[in-house]
């Protein structure tokens, strides 16, 4: 049936087969975000150097997007709202593999690495981390219907000024340290997130997880790719 299925394919679209065909090679349940909305931006930071790290994070192959069918769902609804506001959703990270997250928190543990503090924790010791921005043991990263999302501009794709993303006090949704502007904007996203079904994390103010999300206690490792 498989090779049918992958005739077929050829057949209807040639030699490439699109992306949304794709998801068969993933867990049950989830799927390449942009399957289910293309129009949702992505910036895998632990796909790069770009991040805590200062490396790509353990487990992190590739730069698509992968969560669960459900948290997909609700993000596209989340998206379709701010498209009407004149904004666009962009993901920074979703699902996460847990040898990603053993590789961040050995970095959280080891307090002689300090090359990315001047950009990710100038106001505190990197002890701090662990914990309150780092999970100290199982990350919902994992279970897939977690996200660290930003918004951008619609038709410029420039960031809307949320404040610093940044580990202390300035990245509190409720922070006393950031302006009136950026206030407002971590607000709106919240809100919006909220409605569709989101939960956030006040010390985060990128950070949501699906409420009802499907695989409450499972946590996974496959790659990202």
């Amino acid at each position: 049936m498989k090779k049918f299925l992958t005739i077929c394919c050829m057949t209807f679209f040639g030699s490439h087969v699109p992306s949304f065909a794709v998801s068969s090679s993933l867990p049950k349940g989830f799927v390449y975000l942009e399957e289910i909305d293309p129009s949702i931006d992505q910036n895998l930071e632990f796909a790069t150097d770009n991040n805590v790290l200062g490396v790509p994070a353990e487990g992190y192959e590739g730069t698509r997007v992968i969560c669960t069918r459900k948290a997909a769902l609700a993000l596209r609804k989340v998206q379709s709202e701010f498209k009407k506001m004149g904004l666009c959703l962009q993901v920074m990270d979703a699902y996460r593999p847990e040898r990603a997250v053993k590789h961040i928190q050995r970095w959280a543990r080891d307090l002689s690495d300090q090359k990315t503090k001047e950009r990710y924790y100038p106001d505190i010791s990197k002890k701090e981390i662990l914990g309150t921005f780092v999970a100290s043991k199982r990350s919902s990263h994992s279970r897939g219907s977690t996200f660290d999302v930003i918004l951008l501009d619609d038709k410029t794709k420039k960031t809307i000024d949320l404040g610093p993303d940044m580990f202390g006090e300035v990245s509190f949704t409720y922070s006393s340290k950031i302006t009136k502007e950026q206030q407002q904007n971590r607000l709106i996203l919240r809100e919006v997130m909220v409605r569709h079904g989101f939960k956030p994390y006040d010390k985060e103010f990128w950070h949501f997880t699906l409420i009802n999300e499907p695989f409450s206690k499972t946590y996974f490792d496959f790659p990202v790719r």
